[in-house]
């Protein structure tokens, strides 16, 4: 375990490089044009070409007000690169596109504003950049009367629409027609404010800089499924609650590294499994940030997701077959060619016997045909007194009455000892259709059951749904044999593993009863959320160092430590025992049946003997 905590360690320091390395990166100096801020006709061109040094962008979003005044404005921006940069014209409010479903993501919005703020140009914007709306965006304001109100109107519609790489210009002009160009930065951590941005020379700042670098102790609300591998919360041996899982430790990780400050929806209990379903409805509601779960892209559009944090694929996961009972073993021993056997033999030899006795010696008794008192005993292998004859006919009937109860005898005999020391074993499932004709069933929690209604409506008779959770998760960790369950790769990877430990597997996966070959597992996030491009690239750079592994197997480790993956073995060595009564179940039948049909045998020859008196 020491072991593991190292290597843990030691991947999250080259983690922790890489990740600072590539922040140095990205944050270059970028130097703009000296250029007068009180110039009537600012050179927004340079502007561009500044923008365009420090990260490049392929065409540019153009948005305005249908009014006069912004002509010449207008015309700038037109103008900029007019050959060979594509320019999307977006004129009132009319228009009703999603960029991103049509054109490039790497583009730079221009809005141009005069006047006042107009609360549905900002509206068209955002559904314009819906799902990119952290798109660098420059807005453009003249003739702005009150700076400060036009700087809040627009603060609090950036945080409604969670934009958060805004630059404005605002130009202004006062009773000496002075007109004066200041520009502001917005500044969403950790909360939302504009930052006074000076354009010169000496200043090295870039003009949109990755502001999720550093969060400014931003509150994260979040919260755990508790379902193992994902997320797990215990208590240490310092009685703290503790967080595990690859899901929930990764969100740590991500508040750390991102200087966050993760707030838990509602106290933590542990044990208290919440389905990864409701804890995606939560985010959707807007009640959590980020979560210590993920979804399948199949239940969430992918937009409202972050990239995958794994990729596994989803099995059904079904006991493997078991050793016969004692009792079905003795069903096996009086079968059908047992029985049969000691039928047709004993009716043959007690007819030859019955037709000798009356060829050689004129005696003759009907019931013999059926029942032989000398035929019956050493047929079965019995002691049998044999009558005292010369006849070599009738000695080597006897002798045929031997063998055939000592074949017999034999034959049962070792397939006791066969049977007893080594039981044969029931029929594999392999298939599905198998489950049909088999007591076990697949165990679904009613949620899963129905999200996977359409699978679950095609096989309603192999599925057995529960309402309670918590018997749901403890059949399935305790390897309830009774039922089959669906289960991730990862998941199963960590019982196979524990399995080794046993005597001998419980559960397998056949191939035949594969689910899913390949299933994205994301993080679920809000609408146009702020933090999905920070964790997307936080889950790549987890994977690049190996991180991911790291967290996978520390969650192992944690599961074992506190018994959340199976620990019993159902075939453990047992002590030698007596046989019990219940072991004998069909030999008390039989016995019962014999006791039975010899009573009605002794009425019936009671009734006859009484008819034969009377007449």
């Amino acid at each position: 375990m020491y072991r593991a905590l190292s290597l843990m360690a030691v991947l999250y320091g080259a983690f922790l490089r890489h990740c600072i390395s590539s922040q140095r990166i990205k944050t270059h100096s970028v130097y703009f044009p000296n250029t007068s801020l009180v110039d009537p006709e600012f050179d927004y061109e340079s502007l561009l070409n500044a923008i365009q040094q420090e990260k490049s962008f392929d065409s540019v979003l153009l948005l305005h007000q249908p009014s006069h005044h912004q002509g010449k404005m207008l015309e700038i921006f037109l103008k900029y690169q007019a050959a060979k940069m594509p320019k999307l014209i977006i004129e009132g409010h009319d228009l009703q596109l999603r960029y991103m479903a049509i054109f490039n993501s790497e583009i730079l919005a221009v809005v141009l504003t005069t006047g006042q703020m107009d609360e549905r140009l900002m509206h068209t914007l955002a559904q314009t950049m819906d799902y990119m709306r952290q798109t660098r965006i420059l807005m453009v304001a003249t003739n702005i009367s009150d700076i400060n109100q036009f700087k809040d109107n627009i603060l609090k519609l950036c945080d409604n629409y969670r934009m958060t790489n805004v630059i404005m210009s605002l130009q202004t002009s006062n009773h000496s027609k002075h007109i004066t160009t200041v520009f502001h930065k917005l500044k969403p951590y950790p909360s939302y404010h504009w930052q006074r941005l000076t354009l010169s020379p000496h200043n090295k700042d870039p003009f949109y800089p990755q502001e999720w670098l550093n969060l400014q102790n931003r509150t994260l609300v979040t919260y755990p499924d508790q379902f193992p591998p994902i997320s797990m919360v215990f208590y240490d041996h310092r009685g703290k609650l503790q967080i595990s899982g690859y899901a929930g430790l990764l969100v740590l990780a991500f508040a750390q590294h991102y200087n966050a400050n993760l707030q838990y929806i509602k106290p933590l209990e542990e044990g208290k499994w919440v389905h990864f379903f409701d804890i995606a409805n939560m985010v959707a509601d807007g009640l959590l940030d980020l979560p210590m779960s993920v979804i399948d892209t199949i239940s969430v559009p992918m937009l409202n997701m972050s990239c995958p944090v794994v990729v596994n694929k989803s099995f059904f996961m079904v006991p493997l077959s078991t050793p016969f009972t004692i009792r079905e073993i003795f069903t096996l021993l009086m079968n059908g060619y047992f029985f049969g056997s000691i039928i047709v033999m004993s009716l043959l030899l007690s007819i030859v016997h019955t037709l000798t006795d009356l060829f050689f010696e004129g005696t003759l008794e009907y019931m013999n045909f059926l029942i032989n008192s000398k035929v019956m005993p050493g047929v079965l292998g019995q002691s049998f007194v044999e009558r005292v004859t010369k006849l070599i006919g009738l000695r080597m009937i006897y002798f045929f009455i031997g063998f055939v109860g000592l074949n017999i005898s034999t034959q049962f005999s070792a397939n006791i000892h066969s049977l007893f020391t080594s039981p044969p074993y029931h029929r594999q499932l392999e298939k599905l259709s198998d489950l049909e004709h088999s007591p076990v069933k697949i165990l679904m929690e009613k949620t899963d059951a129905t999200l996977l209604y359409e699978w679950v409506g095609k096989h309603r008779s192999i599925v057995t749904i529960t309402e309670n959770s918590t018997f749901f998760v403890d059949a399935m960790r305790n390897l309830n044999t009774s039922y089959g369950y669906i289960i991730e790769s990862e998941l199963w990877d960590m019982y196979n593993r524990r399995q080794e430990y046993f005597r001998r597997k419980v559960f397998h996966i056949p191939p035949g009863m594969r689910y899913i070959d390949m299933l994205h597992w994301n993080l679920r996030l809000q609408y146009n959320s702020v933090y999905k491009e920070a964790i997307d690239q936080f889950i790549y750079r987890a994977y690049e160092t190996g991180l991911m592994n790291a967290w996978m197997t520390q969650t192992y480790l944690d599961m074992s430590k506190m018994k959340r993956v199976p620990m019993y073995d159902p075939y453990q060595q047992k002590q030698s025992g007596v046989l019990r009564v219940n072991d004998f179940f069909w030999v008390w039948i039989l016995l019962v049946i014999g006791l039975f049909d010899g009573f009605v045998v002794f009425l019936m020859e009671l009734l006859i003997h009484h008819c034969c008196l009377k007449n």
